[in-house]
């Protein structure tokens, strides 16, 4: 097996859920309460509206983070206590999340989709590079634009 180049925010694999969970409950306990008392409907609702939006997200990514290992030959996804591999020409789409939560970190959120597997996962990518870069890959590049790259090149091939 090919030595890491990036590895995935392993911290935000678990806290995006985390708070994304949280903060969806404290915004529609906290936008319950205003439409209760009747303070301010408009507030109640956008806050509301902003706990549904969260809680959708979570049902939509429950079980889909991961930790996401780059190598030389594909990438190795850690996920649901099973850990496959998986090669360039395997990797269907790389992409940012549309309709991210909003909790901090989630910003930098990304989905990975998979040409023989019905698996799909949600990681944010790390910024450390475990290895240096080697005389083939002297300059700097990021861990969502080196797995895009690399597919790129086997799908042109």
């Amino acid at each position: 097996m090919a030595e890491t180049i990036f590895k995935s925010s392993a911290v935000d694999a678990w806290s995006i859920p985390l708070w994304t969970a949280v903060l969806g409950g404290l915004y529609g306990l906290a936008g319950w309460s205003i439409l209760a008392s009747g303070i301010s409907r408009g507030f109640g609702v956008i806050l509301l509206g902003v706990a549904i939006y969260n809680l959708v997200f979570l049902v939509r990514s429950w079980n889909k983070f991961g930790s996401v290992a780059v190598r030389a030959d594909g990438v190795t996804i850690s996920q649901n206590g099973s850990e496959q591999h998986f090669g360039w020409h395997e990797i269907r789409e790389c992409s940012r999340v549309r309709f991210r939560p909003f909790v901090r970190g989630a910003s930098q959120l990304y989905q990975l989709k998979y040409a023989t597997s019905g698996l799909v996962t949600f990681f944010a990518p790390g910024y450390e590079r475990p290895q240096a870069p080697s005389a083939l890959e002297p300059y700097y590049q990021d861990m969502v634009e080196l797995i895009t790259k690399k597919t790129s090149a086997v799908r042109s091939n």
